[in-house]
């Protein structure tokens, strides 16, 4: 497959993953281990789709099967330093150095084995080139499947790359490790910072809600509202295309051509992995059975305030421990909210507006910070297979 569309530097040349591995070295699939061949007690592990990191080992499964097992399924056996390739997503054709494991070790067809040629290539090179934006795209162009995407080996062996002198390779990467510690330390510290926000809005939700609870009436939610569930909507029976918005368990659902409640709604998600959710819609939409909303008001309460004190309450937390998350009223029906005058409620409520607008606005500069560090980094993968680095 032809990928150059530019001028090689003197001494490279174009290779291909097949071309950079001799005869000692392995370019293979995985091997096809069914749930029956596993054994929990196993003395191999089985390296999964999910410890293959963009550039990183990421070593979240815990898969094995018998020494005796792999033998008579002819496993390959894994090296450390073999490279990992992702034939699915996500996203598909990631690649990581397998850094060794205290047990033997094999891994799962959809990941591709690549131990090159010592005397070529520079593992890490490799990985640096398999993750690039070149590499990746051409991964992306030939990906089939109707509903999993993946790409075949055979493909995989057409991608044509850049391939410089081994000592060029070795100054690369470590240009790159330089860089890349760097960038990544910046990108922490923007993740943290992130995670420090929105940590401090909810420190200050809860400052807002104890002093309140210290101040006023506290009445059980029995005593402030009443809820009901909405209509049953399945996705089937959704028009895609529909004006109005769904509201289920989770949020937003879907489209459908029907509302069943208007103007200013307290919704509130029932069932689900986010149930216990709460939202504040203006204008028609469809509520589900999969969420409650607010019937009836039995105290006087501005909806925005009670908006941000359900929130504070975290009603997720009531929810039942089954395979499908669900809260009830009942659950929910004794949990205080303070009720101060709507005039205090008023003042909170642009309290916490304004705490809400100074978060974002920190997480959209942080995030947009985070996005041009990763550009940086793509910036200078495609710099450095070209010879510009």
């Amino acid at each position: 497959m032809e990928q150059q569309l530019y001028e090689l530097p003197e001494g490279w040349c174009l290779a291909t993953l097949p071309k950079v591995v001799d005869e000692n070295g392995l370019f293979t699939d995985g091997d096809w281990v069914e749930s029956k061949d596993q054994d929990p007690s196993g003395d191999v592990r089985l390296i999964q789709l999910a410890d293959i990191g963009v550039g990183e080992y990421r070593d979240r499964s815990s898969r094995f099967l018998t020494y005796d097992k792999a033998k008579e399924l002819n496993c390959s056996f894994l090296r450390t330093n073999d490279i990992l390739f992702a034939r699915m997503p996500d996203p598909i054709g990631r690649a990581c150095l397998f850094p060794g494991d205290e047990k033997q070790s094999v891994t799962v067809v959809d990941v591709a084995i690549i131990r090159p040629a010592s005397k070529l290539v520079n593992a890490n090179w490799l990985v640096y080139q398999i993750n690039s934006p070149q590499f990746h795209a051409s991964v992306v162009a030939l990906q089939k499947g109707a509903t999993r995407k993946r790409i075949s080996r055979k493909n995989l062996a057409t991608i044509q790359f850049p391939l410089p002198p081994l000592n060029e390779q070795k100054r690369i990467v470590a240009k790159l490790d330089a860089l890349f510690t760097r960038i990544d330390a910046a990108i922490t510290h923007l993740q943290e910072t992130l995670e420090l926000s929105k940590a401090l809005f909810a420190s200050a939700l809860d400052e807002v809600f104890t002093k309140a609870a210290n101040e006023f009436e506290v009445k059980p939610i029995s005593k402030i509202f009443t809820i009901t569930s909405g209509d049953g909507l399945t996705q089937k029976n959704m028009v895609k295309d529909g004006p109005y918005d769904v509201y289920g368990g989770n949020g937003i659902s879907g489209r459908h051509n029907e509302y069943n409640r208007s103007g200013l709604n307290v919704v509130i998600g029932r069932v689900g992995a986010w149930c216990g959710n709460v939202r504040l819609v203006d204008g028609d939409i469809w509520v589900t059975d999969n969420a409650f909303f607010v019937k009836s008001y039995l105290a006087e309460v501005f909806e925005p305030y009670l908006v941000a004190a359900l929130q504070h309450l975290n009603l997720r937390d009531t929810a039942n421990q089954a395979a499908q998350p669900v809260i009830s009223y009942k659950g929910i029906k004794e949990l205080p909210i303070p009720l101060p005058s709507m005039k205090e409620q008023g003042r909170i409520v642009t309290h916490l507006d304004d705490l809400a607008e100074h978060t974002r606005t920190l997480e959209v500069e942080t995030q947009e910070r985070l996005d041009q560090l990763s550009t940086l980094k793509s910036s200078l993968l495609d710099s450095a297979f070209r010879g510009k680095l």
